[in-house]
């Protein structure tokens, strides 16, 4: 009777452990589990480079690609325009209009030379109501447009790319004022410029209110870089990137409305 007794008392004290330990272990993993009803796809087609996009494939390409992927906004990284005496030709058009999308051009530098606008094309699926394009540097433009993420849930979708290290402190200013709540800012950075963004938007924006991802992609070598930058509502979960025509790929950025 008496070791009986010992023996429960034993295993009493050896699932207290257990227990204790399990409610250590998870302390501070606050992380919530993923809700995909809540999670909106950003598609980025990209060389990552400072080519055009359509130097390698056709519109129609991108088009069909753009059909066929889930998504509540699209970025065409690198749809530069090409300006003469009668017409600006800006190659985003051409896709918006096989995919049936509303363009915004966001311009990144002019080419007088080349008589060329650098800049990229975000194609929304129906008509927007709210957009605005503030100043970063020069001819550098950061595009602010209100659309639905997913279900009934809103983002304002931001956008940028910066090619130079003077765009570096103009346009963390920007994000500093406008990020809020309901920003979700995809962006292109060159490589090697990356550690000062990071670094510049540790120092102006406050902790724990946002969140900066480098989104990951197979050529590490890549010129440039995609980033993701969001408040504290929203959580980047991961990406898929596909190959759509050469090094032209499309990458499949999932993100969640956290509750």
């Amino acid at each position: 009777m008496k070791s009986n007794y010992l023996y429960l008392l034993f295993i009493c004290v050896i699932s207290c452990l257990f227990v204790s330990c399990s409610d250590e272990d998870n302390k501070g993993e606050d992380i919530p589990e993923w809700n995909r009803f809540r999670t909106t796809n950003v598609l980025v087609y990209a060389h990552l480079s400072g080519q055009n996009l359509f130097s390698s494939c056709s519109y129609k390409e991108v088009a069909s690609s753009i059909r066929n992927t889930v998504h509540s906004v699209a970025l065409l990284d690198r749809t530069n325009a090409v300006y003469g005496q009668t017409a600006i030709i800006n190659t985003g058009t051409e896709t918006a209009r096989e995919s049936k999308k509303v363009p915004v051009f966001v311009p990144v530098s002019y080419s007088n030379g080349e008589k060329k606008i650098i800049g990229s094309t975000v194609l929304f699926p129906s008509t927007i109501s709210e957009m605005t394009q503030y100043v970063v540097k020069n001819d550098c433009r950061y595009l602010e447009t209100k659309t639905e993420a997913v279900n009934g849930i809103d983002m304002l979708f931001c956008s940028v790319s910066l090619n130079s290290e003077d765009l570096i402190a103009p346009a963390v200013d920007v994000f500093k004022k406008k990020v809020n709540e309901q920003t979700v800012l995809v962006g292109t950075v060159k490589r090697a410029l990356l550690p000062n963004l990071e670094s510049a938007i540790t120092s102006n924006l406050t902790s724990d209110t946002y969140s900066f991802v480098e989104v990951e992609n197979r050529n590490r070598d890549s010129e440039y870089c995609i980033f993701v930058l969001t408040s504290h509502k929203w959580a980047f979960r991961g990406v898929t990137e596909t190959s759509v025509s050469g090094d032209l790929h499309c990458f499949q950025l999932q993100i969640e409305s956290l509750k």
